[in-house]
């Protein structure tokens, strides 16, 4: 069988392996989350991702909050480690975006995730009319 020379490589050739096994399973462990997320990163380089959709992809049923913040932390692990990727706060402060700086697709749909949402316009009523009984 043939190594692949890079981690990336690696992590794709580690999730075609593991398609026979069940991503389903809600029980993972670190270094299982870490190669999933190397899996994805490697396999959409031109893609940005928020913490949602990788939870999506790891745990497809609903994600509660340790899922999330496990998540997290694998994947700044991963960010921290690959001097191409990186991850920033979204304007709202709520999610936390990954993309690849190295690719402009990524950097431009990170600018769409990161930006701040419009807000609504508030729409008034209009004031009552007064009846002159009321006076």
């Amino acid at each position: 069988m043939e190594r692949a020379s890079t981690r990336g490589e690696r992590a794709v050739a580690w999730l075609a392996r593991s398609s026979s096994r069940s991503l389903r399973s809600t029980r993972r462990s670190q270094c299982e989350i870490q190669e999933i997320i190397r899996a994805v990163f490697a396999a959409h380089p031109g893609r940005a991702f928020p913490t949602k959709d990788l939870c999506d992809i790891l745990y497809p049923n609903l994600p509660t909050r340790v899922h999330i913040v496990r998540t997290s932390h694998a994947a700044r692990k991963i960010v921290a480690a690959d001097p191409h990727w990186t991850c920033e706060f979204s304007a709202d402060r709520r999610q936390v975006v990954f993309f690849n700086r190295a690719n402009e697709s990524s950097v431009e749909a990170a600018q769409t995730l990161l930006a701040p949402k419009p807000k609504r316009p508030r729409l008034r009523r209009p004031p009552r009319p007064r009846h002159a009984a009321d006076l």
